[in-house]
C-alpha cells in the first residue's frame, strides 16, 4: 500500500479517478474520511497497490508468398507448355541450354518475350554434386555417378570412360563435371563452321559467370612446354574451368538456372524427351515432345535452341531430317577424371588426355 497527501481541489472521488481504483476500495483504507467528496486537501491518504502492467508484445506473422513450390525450382505442366507459344524453345540443360537461358534472361528481362526450357530427366540435385556434403569427396562422387540409376554408357560400341556416359537429369553432366575443362584451342577451328573469333567473346562472358580461374595451372604449363619442345612455339596458355581460390564451392548449370530466375522469366518442364523438330517450308514451327509414359506433346516455338547432348544433339537433327554438313561431326568429349599428381613426373599424351 502507498500513501499520497492529498492536494488542492482533492478528494476521495477524484483520487479514485486519477488512479483508476475502485471508489470503494479507496473508501475502505481510509476509514478516517467520512466523505468522499469532501476537500481534503492536506490529509494523508492510503493507496492501494497497482499491479505491474505486463508488457505487450506484438507478434509480426511472416509474410508467406501466394504461390507455392512443389520443387526446388518452378516446373510447368507439359501439357501447360503445348497450350503456349514461345519466342524461344531451348531443348537440355546442360551448360550449353543453360547458359542460352541465362544470357536471354539477361538480354530480355521481364519483357513479354516468352521462353520455354524442356529436359529429358528428372530433378536430380539442385546443385555440383560435390556441393552435398555426402558425396564431397571425389570416389564418393564417383560411386554415385557411375550408378545406372545416375548416368548411362551411350553404348556397348563406345569406349567406357566416364566422360562418354550421359546424365539425364536438370543440369546434365555439370552436376558431376570435373575440375577442369579447358576451351577448345583455337587450331581446331581451321575446318569448322565458325571460327574461334567469333565464340570467344562467349568463351569470356562463360568463364566469368563460372568464375573460371587464370590459366596459371600446374597442368597447363606441362602441356604448354611439351607442345613448345615438339614445334609448336606458337601455342599460348588457355584458361581453365577451375574456381577461384580454395574449392569450397563447384560451378553447375543449377547456377545459371537461378541467376535466370532472377533476371527474367520462363517456363521449365521435366521428364519431356525431344522427338522431332518440326518445320513448315524451311521454318521451325516447334518440337514434339514425348512424356515418360510415351504420350506425345507439341510445343510451338517461333526459334528452337537445340543444347542437348554430344550424341543427344546430332541424333534430333537427323531425326529431324535438318540438313547441315556439320550435323554428326566436332563432336568433343572432356571425360570426368581427377589428374595424376605430381604434376612434374613424366606422364604420356594419352594420359593426360584420356585419364
Amino acid at each position: 500500500m502507498r500513501i499520497r497527501v492529498a492536494g488542492k481541489n482533492d478528494s476521495l472521488s477524484t483520487i479514485a479517478d486519477y488512479y483508476k481504483v475502485p471508489l470503494q476500495t479507496i473508501v475502505s483504507l481510509n476509514k478516517h474520511i467520512n466523505d468522499s467528496t469532501r476537500n481534503i486537501c492536506g490529509t494523508v491518504v492510503n493507496i492501494p497497490e497497482q499491479p505491474a502492467t505486463p508488457k505487450t508484445i506484438t507478434f509480426c506473422p511472416p509474410a508467406y508468398p501466394d504461390e507455392r513450390l512443389d520443387h526446388w525450382v518452378p516446373l510447368t505442366p507439359l501439357s501447360q507448355m503445348e497450350e503456349n507459344d514461345y519466342d524461344v524453345l531451348i531443348i537440355g540443360t546442360g551448360a550449353g541450354g543453360c547458359a542460352t537461358l541465362w544470357r536471354l534472361c539477361e538480354q530480355l528481362g521481364k519483357s513479354a518475350n516468352r521462353i520455354g526450357v524442356i529436359e529429358r530427366g528428372n530433378l536430380l540435385l539442385p546443385t555440383h554434386s560435390l556441393n552435398v556434403p555426402t558425396l564431397s569427396s571425389w570416389s564418393q562422387m564417383l560411386e554415385y555417378y557411375l550408378s545406372p540409376k545416375v548416368s548411362n554408357p551411350i553404348g556397348e560400341s563406345m569406349p567406357e570412360y566416364p566422360g562418354a556416359r550421359l546424365v539425364y537429369a536438370l543440369g546434365g553432366r555439370t552436376l558431376f563435371w570435373g575440375l577442369t575443362s579447358p576451351r577448345i584451342p583455337p587450331f581446331e577451328f581451321a575446318n569448322w563452321p565458325i571460327t574461334y573469333e567469333e565464340l570467344e567473346p562467349y568463351y569470356n562472358l562463360a568463364e566469368q559467370m563460372m568464375n573460371v580461374s587464370g590459366n596459371n595451372t600446374a597442368l597447363n604449363k606441362v602441356l604448354l612446354r611439351r607442345l613448345w619442345e615438339s614445334g609448336f612455339p606458337e601455342s599460348t596458355l588457355l584458361p581453365d574451368a577451375i574456381g577461384h581460390g580454395t574449392y569450397d564451392y563447384y560451378f553447375s548449370a543449377i547456377d545459371f538456372i537461378a541467376e535466370a530466375l532472377r533476371l527474367g522469366s520462363f517456363e521449365l518442364a521435366v521428364n519431356a524427351r525431344a522427338v522431332q523438330i518440326m518445320t513448315e517450308q524451311g521454318k521451325v514451327t516447334g518440337v514434339q515432345v514425348k512424356s515418360p509414359n510415351k504420350q506425345s506433346y507439341m510445343i510451338k516455338a517461333k526459334a528452337v535452341v537445340v543444347a542437348g547432348s554430344t550424341f543427344e544433339t546430332p541424333r534430333l537433327l537427323l531425326n529431324s531430317a535438318i540438313p547441315g554438313k556439320a550435323i554428326g561431326h566436332y563432336l568433343i568429349i572432356i571425360p570426368i577424371c581427377k589428374p595424376q599428381e605430381p604434376w612434374n613426373r613424366k606422364v604420356s599424351w594419352k594420359e593426360i588426355f584420356h585419364c
